[in-house]
């Protein structure tokens, strides 16, 4: 949980060319964190903090899928 929260905070405060590298890396283990702990409300939040990110980044269809 610790380290989904630290790479969408990265994420968010990235100087880097690739912070949506960082919010997919985020969801990918936010989406781990729902399958070993689907009671846990914290997982569904940090999910949707990180597609929302990532939808601020993403364009046109892309953005749909999320």
């Amino acid at each position: 949980m610790k380290m989904t929260r630290a790479y969408i905070d990265v994420g968010q405060g990235a100087e880097t060319a690739k912070p949506e590298s960082l919010f997919i890396t985020g969801l990918r283990f936010a989406d781990t964190l729902r399958q070993r702990y689907p009671d846990s409300g914290q997982a569904y939040f940090l999910t949707s903090v990180a597609s929302g990110n990532l939808c601020l980044i993403r364009k046109g269809a892309r953005r749909i899928k999320l």
